[in-house]
């Protein structure tokens, strides 16, 4: 197996983790506000929305996974070995500081297999506060 083939492989396992350990966070979310159905808006919703963030910069991370990614993607059907094991160089090079951080942040948010979850449960909370359910 090539470099840019194992490189490719490792990042997809990786990848795939972020997704399985996503997925926990969101079921996680849904069993708490479960449990914290009896209790006052604030300590459900508050614990939805830090779920929410939490989320959110995991899939940040994930997103830069995805970017090096497609790279190598392309490299491998170019059928080129050059620029192989650069995941790190890349991000590095990428623009940093704090609002371009936000701006990752609040792209992940916004992803509908991302929003739908904590939308939901955000409503449900509302809800609840004006005794709906």
């Amino acid at each position: 197996m090539k470099g840019l083939e194992r490189e490719w492989l490792l990042l997809q396992q990786q990848y795939e983790s972020y997704e399985r350990l996503s997925l926990s966070i969101k079921v996680v979310a849904v069993i708490v506000t479960a449990l914290l159905y009896g209790f006052q808006i604030a300590y459900g919703a508050i614990f939805v929305v830090l779920l929410l963030l939490i989320d959110c910069m995991l899939k940040t991370f994930q997103q830069r996974l995805e970017s090096r990614l497609l790279t190598v993607e392309q490299f491998i059907q170019n059928n080129s070995q050059q620029g192989g094991f650069r995941l790190y160089l890349e991000w590095q090079n990428q623009p940093r500081g704090l609002s371009v951080l936000l701006h990752q942040y609040l792209r992940a948010a916004v992803r509908p297999t991302q929003a739908v979850i904590y939308l939901l449960l955000l409503i449900f909370w509302g809800l609840v506060q004006v005794q709906w359910f």
